[in-house]
């Protein structure tokens, strides 16, 4: 129960599996353009279902986001309606962000 422990600093709920993965994930076209398809590619995620999110930079409500249902690796395609500066966030459980990595959307 994560009340139990609301005086703890920092705390995160590590899910199944999610201690000491590594996934990594890529992008193989090399342009982020507003209103077209982007495809990422992801691999050696944990098997909890984890969620791959796009917020706008500043932002905490994701555009676009995807679970990955505890796949390890798959391929997901979005689009992104305005150009601007985002940013795609991980997370294994929870609401607690393990990676980020800024993208720029243009028109």
């Amino acid at each position: 129960d994560p009340a139990a422990y609301s005086d703890c600093v920092d705390f995160v709920l590590a899910g199944r599996g999610s201690l000491g993965a590594r996934p990594t994930v890529s992008f193989p076209g090399d342009e982020f353009r507003a209103g077209r398809e982007i495809r990422l590619e992801y691999s050696a995620m944990p098997p909890a279902s984890s969620r791959l999110a796009i917020v706008p930079e500043g932002g905490t409500r994701p555009v676009v986001n995807h679970y990955t249902s505890g796949r390890a690796s798959g391929t997901w395609i979005f689009r992104i309606a305005a150009p601007g500066r985002y940013e795609l966030q991980v997370t294994y459980t929870g609401d607690a962000v393990r990676a980020r990595m800024p993208l720029e959307i243009t028109p």
